[in-house]
Formats: structure tokens, sequence, C-alpha cells
């Protein structure tokens, strides 16, 4: 009787190890369900790097669009039409000037589309219409330049334009008198002898084609 009771509970403690052997084909199936999250973050990862992609191509589109200017160019004489489509700022050998018409090819890409950024360019490199420059006294009248000593300096321009000289000289102090025999009178705040960066500065103004003499003047 004790051998048989001793049998039936060995029997049922090796019924109840049996049930707590783990299952690893269950565990085996959770593990590829990760690896296969995983995966799908790897894809993400992709996604984000084609995305990537996608912004530097419209980075390129942009770059393309972009087209060089700033670089002072002679025009020469040509046919634009007898139209009166403003095209833009163009130098024209002495000085900016705009030009109107009606198609501005070949020269399209030699025009800017504001008077300044023409003079500019142009002044960087290197051109100054010195024609414009004067020296007057009671005595004589005769071009100026660097080192040269003035008593006042004053510029002939047209009334629209006066700002832009403002811009480049300073304050002006203008007025309708018979200095100028074009334009307005605008005297400048410039005074003694013209140094390198003032002589910059009237040649960057002798460019504007609206600006018709700059004057140094000498009392007597």
């Amino acid at each position: 009787m004790k051998k048989m009771v001793l049998l039936t509970a060995l029997l049922v403690l090796d019924a109840a190890c049996g049930s707590d052997t783990p299952d690893y084909g269950e565990d085996d199936a959770g593990m590829d369900a990760s690896e296969d999250k995983d995966g799908g973050g790897d894809a993400g990862s992709d996604s984000d790097s084609d995305s990537d992609s996608d912004t530097d191509t419209d980075s390129d589109a942009d770059g393309d669009s972009d087209q060089d200017a700033g670089v002072c160019t002679e025009i020469p004489d040509f046919d634009a039409g007898s139209c009166e489509k403003l095209m833009g700022w163009g130098f024209d050998g002495n000085q900016c000037v705009q030009y109107t018409g009606c198609e501005c090819e070949p020269y399209c890409g030699e025009l800017f589309e504001e008077a300044v950024d023409c003079i500019r360019s142009c002044s960087a490199a290197g051109h100054c219409y010195t024609a414009k420059m004067k020296t007057k006294t009671s005595l004589k009248q005769d071009s100026f330049g660097p080192g040269s000593s003035c008593d006042e300096i004053f510029v002939c321009a047209n009334t629209a334009w006066t700002d832009v000289v403002e811009d480049m000289l300073g304050e002006l102090q203008c007025s309708m008198d018979l200095k100028c025999f074009t334009g307005m009178t605008c005297t400048t705040e410039i005074r003694g002898e013209i140094s390198d960066n003032v002589w910059d500065n009237l040649c960057e103004t002798s460019l504007l084609s609206s600006v018709y003499e700059i004057v140094c003047l000498i009392y007597i």
C-alpha cells in the first residue's frame, strides 16, 4: 500500500515538472517579431535617407535657378526695338545708363535691375568717368584727382537722383543756382585734400548717368 502511494506521488511530481518545461518555440516567434520591428525601423531610416535625398535635390534645383550677377560688362550699341519697356541698367563704356526697348538679347545677362547695382559693380571693376570731374576757379577750369585740394565739392545732378548721390557722398545741400547749367547744384560736405577713399566715392558717383558734373571748387 505504501509502495503504491509512493509511486502515485512520483507520477504526480513528474507530471508537474513536465509542465514547467519552457516552450522555446514561442520565444523564438517573439524574437522574430521583434526583429521584424527592428527591420521596420531600418526601413524608416531608409525612407528618411530618401527624404534627405529629395531635400538635396531641391537644394540643387534652387542652386541652378540662381544666376551669376554683378559683373560689369560694356554693352555696345544695339537695336533693342522702338518699344519703351524698361529692360535694365548697363555699362555703355563710360557710365551706367538705362536701356529701353522691345528685346534685350543678346545682352540681357549684362543688365542690372537697379542703377546702384550697376554703379557699384563697375566702380569695383575700376571704372571712373573722369571727364565729369572738373576743377573750377576764377582763373581756370581743369580736372582733379586723388591728392587734389578742394575748398568745396558740388555735384550737378538730376533732381530725381539726389537721394542716390547722397547715399554715396553723404549729406547734400541742393538748390537751383547758376553753378550748374544742367540739373540741381548739390553741395557736399567734402573739403580739403581728396583721399583715395573719397576719390573712390566720387568715381562711383560719376558712373550715374543722371550726374552731369562733379566740381572741385577752389576759392581765389
